[in-house]
């Protein structure tokens, strides 16, 4: 019963928190941390703990699929050249800052602990860049770049994660040209176990006929590819990457237009709610990792956590700009001379600031053992996770709060033209694309010809719409998101009303249930595809 109620009042405090955060403005992810910590200062919150590898198995797969499942090959092939310098260059350059900075001030600390913190405090969260990006409207160069190093970046971290810890426990010599073959051997191996769980689910798929089964299979896939990867040592998290790419770069979908509707929606709810309890749970944590600072009494831990949350903030943007500074010459450019990739300046300064730490940093942290095979103390074990701690609330929470005004100081945020002219362009790819394939249809005795004309006059004339819209000037053009606000709520407003009438239909016995639902349904997914919402 206990756990029970446990359960039910973190559902509660996510409710809570994520009303309070949007109510101020802040992003999710910092709300539930907050949370988090005003929780753990309660006597009366229990102390929660989890299995650190039970963390890794319950939160990152999902998560990070949810964030994942419609990443674009197209659009990594765009950005592949900064998504290498931030997800491998960048992750292994801070490794190194840390570590150096940690044994300047620390040299007691074992080189191999402090390679292991910067490992730990290496990779940004995927899960705060993607819900801070999408809370913005900023330009789309920029959000792909968030969204792809926030995915990638684990594998590096996980991958040097695992050889320092190696080198401490098992007490072996680092050699680099085993290192670098583990990485691309756990790489390789995650690509294949994806992309087989990916290739078998989609033939499942086709067989399953059943919305719910469907969707409850979509579940399942990314914890099946984790498992499978890590099963034979390879890395989990680019496994479920591979399995999102391939599913949603797959030419011919697999579920049913009905069946996705209900994937997205779930999909939202196991996103918000994983989140919230990662994050919130991550929060409740910092008590035990307070205990650190009585266990490490040799070690002036509170220079160290100062030094590495410095070099955590500031390799960021020195990287970021120094790279870029040296490779400018190399970046593709249009006959306008503006870089092919679509990253500016601004853009720039948005992603070098864009830095923040979370739920892979803490479970990594947690996942150190107490002890040596020997039966003594695992060495800095206590420093590594407040110092990680530190590092996650200082970016969490620092950059994370500030990196809305930087935004908004840079004027970066985009207007939607861009992205409406795009939408209406594909609109009318779409309606040729159907338009030829009724021609092909007309010589086909199996099909109604009035059946034709009528599907013909209606794409038809969508598409001499859109034509008509694309040809005005990029002023006239509302941006996408941009409907008059008055039509939002008459629209809002006449759906309700319909609900309403609806209700009073069902319980007067004027419709049945089964036709209430159906009706009901359908004015619930107008209202969900409503214009500018």
């Amino acid at each position: 019963m206990q756990r029970l109620e446990l359960l039910l009042g973190l559902l509660a405090a996510i409710v809570f928190f994520a009303a309070v955060g949007r109510r101020l403005k802040i992003a999710d992810p910092i709300a539930f941390a907050i949370g988090g910590l005003i929780l753990a200062v309660i006597p009366q919150v229990p102390d929660i703990q989890l299995p650190p590898d039970l963390v890794l198995l319950l939160f990152l797969p999902p998560l990070i699929y949810a964030a994942s499942r419609h990443t674009s090959w197209a659009e990594v092939r765009q950005s592949v050249r900064i998504l290498l310098f931030l997800a491998v260059g960048l992750v292994l350059v801070t490794m190194v800052g840390v570590a150096l900075v940690v044994k300047l001030v620390s040299p007691e600390v074992p080189w191999a602990v402090a390679f292991a913190l910067g490992a730990i405090v290496g990779p940004p969260d995927a899960v705060a860049a993607t819900s801070i990006a999408g809370s913005m409207r900023l330009p789309r160069p920029v959000v792909r770049v968030l969204e792809g190093e926030g995915l990638f970046n684990d594998v590096t971290a996980l991958v040097a994660f695992q050889i320092a810890t190696g080198v401490i426990v098992a007490g072996k010599q680092f050699h680099l040209a085993e290192a670098t073959g583990r990485f691309f051997y756990s790489g390789a191996l995650a690509v294949v176990a994806g992309l087989f769980v990916g290739w078998l689910g989609h033939r499942v798929l086709f067989r399953l006929k059943n919305d719910t089964s469907e969707v409850t299979l979509t579940l399942l896939e990314p914890f099946a590819a984790y498992l499978i990867a890590e099963k034979f040592h390879a890395s989990g998290v680019m496994a479920v990457l591979a399995l999102a790419m391939y599913q949603s770069n797959v030419k011919r979908q697999a579920i049913s237009s009905s069946a996705r509707l209900l994937s997205g929606s779930m999909w939202e709810i196991v996103d918000f709610l994983l989140t919230g309890f990662s994050f919130i749970l991550m929060g409740l944590q910092l008590p035990r990792a307070m205990e650190g600072l009585v266990e490490e009494k040799g070690t002036n831990i509170l220079l160290i956590t100062v030094v590495a949350c410095l070099a955590v903030v500031l390799v960021r943007p020195a990287w970021i700009f120094g790279i870029g500074r040296l490779t400018r010459p190399l970046r593709p450019r249009n006959l306008d001379g503006t870089p092919t990739d679509g990253l500016t300046q601004p853009g720039l300064t948005v992603i070098s600031w864009a830095g923040m730490r979370g739920v892979i940093s803490l479970a990594l942290a947690l996942s150190l053992p107490e002890t040596l095979p020997d039966g003594t103390p695992f060495p800095g074990r206590g420093m590594v996770i407040v110092v990680t701690f530190a590092v996650i609330a200082v970016t969490l929470v620092g950059q994370g709060m500030t990196l809305p005004i930087l935004i908004r100081r840079l004027g970066i945020v985009s207007s939607g033209r861009t992205a409406a002219l795009a939408e209406m362009n594909a609109q009318v790819r779409l309606a040729q694309t159907v338009l030829r394939r009724l021609d092909d249809l007309t010589e086909s005795e199996q099909i109604n010809g009035e059946a034709l004309a009528r599907v013909r006059t209606i794409f038809a004339e969508r598409l001499e719409t859109l034509e008509r819209r694309c040809n005005k000037t990029g002023e006239d053009i509302t941006p996408a998101g941009q409907v008059d606000e008055q039509t939002i709520d008459l629209l809002r407003e006449m759906i309700t009303l319909q609900l309403e009438e609806l209700q009073e239909m069902r319980r007067t016995g004027e419709v049945d249930t089964p036709t209430a639902l159906r009706l009901q349904r359908r004015l619930d997914i107008s209202d969900r595809l409503r214009p500018g919402v």
